[in-house]
Parts: structure tokens; sequence; C-alpha cells
């Protein structure tokens, strides 16, 4: 509650980016009902489509949420490990 949120989106021939950053709460947000896997299922379907996802906290106290997603699908999809690594 109480933050300013950024979006950009850079379209080039290789692929989209796209940035999510806010500033940080003002206040504390309450509980939030989930299973909390939202950055992982966001980080493995990036990484399925060949793309890349950065995320964390930023300077300033906010967050920011970075993702590249190539125009062209790899040839081989990817999966995800859970040690970072990815297989085919």
């Amino acid at each position: 509650p109480g933050s300013t949120v950024r979006i950009g989106l850079t379209y080039a021939r290789a692929g989209v980016h796209v940035r999510v950053t806010d500033s940080g709460a003002r206040t504390a947000a309450p509980p939030s009902p989930g299973a909390g896997h939202g950055l992982l299922g966001m980080r493995e379907r990036t990484t399925m489509l060949g793309g890349d996802l950065a995320t964390g906290p930023t300077q300033d106290g906010g967050y920011e949420v970075s993702a590249f997603l190539p125009t062209a699908t790899p040839t081989t999809l990817t999966t995800p490990t859970t040690d970072g690594e990815t297989t085919p």
C-alpha cells in the first residue's frame, strides 16, 4: 500500500524486455494468502521460453522484476532444475 509502480516495456528484434519496479510500501501490507510460488513460477515459465528473469530489492527499498523473452521460441524447450540449471 502506498507505493509507486513503474512499468517499462522495450521491444527489439531479439525479444521483449519487461521491467516492473515499485518504490516500496509506505505501510505494511496485510498478510496475503497464497502458496508463495509466484516468482518461482515466473522463473520456470521464462526459462522454458528461453528467456531470463531477474528479481530483487532496489537500492531505494523497493522491488524490481525484470524479464526478457526472446521473439523466437527455442528449438529445444528447457526445464529448470532445483539448483538453477536447466535441462532439455
